[in-house]
């Protein structure tokens, strides 16, 4: 077998083996995980809340199924959801919940926003833990 037939075979195999495997950097992947917030911009005059400026701390975390919220040392908020990619609310992303409601979601690998939507809302900005 000549070097251009060994290419060629190479290629074809990894072709085979891209197109057969799922995309495991997705963004409904990359959103799993603990999230502690670092502050939430909202409300009519634009105010910017921090857990210093509150006194307190929350925690999201997220597995591919269920989402929990935590203020605190006290879970505030749980339901199962699913991850949506739509227009919902202006936002491309957004998690709707079992138990009712959605919200709309950005993020990258180390940051995530939750938008609120509604006129007097917040975008909740957290870090990955």
């Amino acid at each position: 077998m000549n070097k251009f037939q060994k290419l060629s075979l190479l290629l074809t195999g990894f072709i085979f083996i891209t197109a057969c495997t799922e995309d495991i950097d997705s963004n409904e992947v990359l959103i799993l995980g603990k999230w502690n917030w670092i502050e939430s911009i909202g409300g009519f005059g634009g105010w910017t809340l921090t857990p210093e400026s509150e006194g307190y701390s929350q925690l999201l975390k997220i597995t591919n199924t269920h989402f929990s919220h935590y203020v605190g040392d006290s879970l505030v908020f749980e339901s199962d959801y699913s991850y949506r990619l739509d227009t919902l609310y202006g936002q491309p992303e957004y998690l709707e919940f079992k138990s009712g409601g959605a919200i709309a979601v950005q993020f990258s690998h180390k940051r995530l926003e939750l938008i609120e939507s509604c006129d007097d809302c917040y975008t909740l900005y957290f870090e990955r833990k």
